[in-house]
């Protein structure tokens, strides 16, 4: 058993992250986020994250990047859950939905990124960093 941990996750978990992190999901191979997400899942529940940059954010804008905005709002919608109303996966989730011509859906998602980006000191262009 892991005995060092970091605001309750295992610093073996929170290495294997780290290092795993580096291959976070790309345009070219959005699917090597399926593997990240499920290991930011695993970490233990903590404010601020132990973690701070949310895997979804990252595996949405690959699919958004290859043209697949189902896929990419899906997890979105996940991240939401997790996060809930999120900036960044707001803004992806309005753009997942912009690209599928589901224009009352995207309207919705606007308002809310709207509402949640409005102290906010600069614009996103992107569902990531």
């Amino acid at each position: 058993m892991d005995s060092c941990r970091v605001l309750g996750t295992s610093c073996t978990c929170l290495l294997t992250s780290i290092n795993g992190l580096g291959a976070t999901p790309t345009r070219r191979n959005p699917t090597d986020g399926t593997t990240h997400t499920a290991l930011e899942d695993s970490f233990a529940y903590s404010k601020p994250a132990d973690w701070f940059y949310p895997v979804r954010h990252y595996l949405g804008a690959a699919l958004l990047d290859r043209k697949q905005p189902k896929d990419a709002e899906k997890v979105f919608r996940a991240d939401l859950e997790r996060n809930p109303e999120n900036g960044w996966a707001l803004f992806g989730l309005w753009q997942a939905l912009e690209a599928q011509k589901r224009r009352k859906d995207a309207a919705t998602a606007k308002q809310r990124f709207d509402k949640a980006w409005s102290r906010a000191d600069f614009q996103l262009s992107r569902a990531a960093f």
